[in-house]
C-alpha cells in the first residue's frame, strides 16, 4: 500500500516563471493538432500547448512552470499517438 503522505515533488520555481519548449512534429491537420492539444492538456493541466501548422516544422509549443521537467513525457505521448516529435534546436 502506498503511504498517502508520499507525493510527487516538483522542482521549486517562482510562480512568475514560465518556460517554453518548442518541438518539431509531423502533424499536418488542424483536427490532429486539436486532438493532441486536448490529450496533452489532460495529462499536463498546468501547461498550455499550441501548434503552428503554417510553420515548415509544424511547431508544437509547450508553455508552463514545469515544462522542462515534462518535456520527455510530452514527447512520449505524442509518439504514442502515432506522430513524430523532436525538440527544435535553438
Amino acid at each position: 500500500m502506498i503511504d498517502q503522505t508520499e507525493s510527487l515533488v516538483l522542482p521549486q520555481v517562482s510562480a512568475d516563471i514560465t518556460d517554453v519548449e518548442v518541438f518539431r512534429t509531423n502533424v499536418v491537420k488542424l483536427s490532429e493538432a486539436a486532438r493532441l492539444v486536448d490529450l496533452l492538456t489532460a495529462y499536463f493541466p498546468d501547461c498550455s500547448f499550441n501548434f503552428d501548422l503554417a510553420d515548415c516544422d509544424k511547431i508544437l509549443r509547450a508553455k508552463g512552470k514545469y515544462i522542462d521537467y515534462y518535456k520527455s513525457s510530452v514527447m512520449d505521448l505524442v509518439t504514442a499517438a502515432g506522430y513524430k516529435i523532436e525538440i527544435l534546436p535553438e
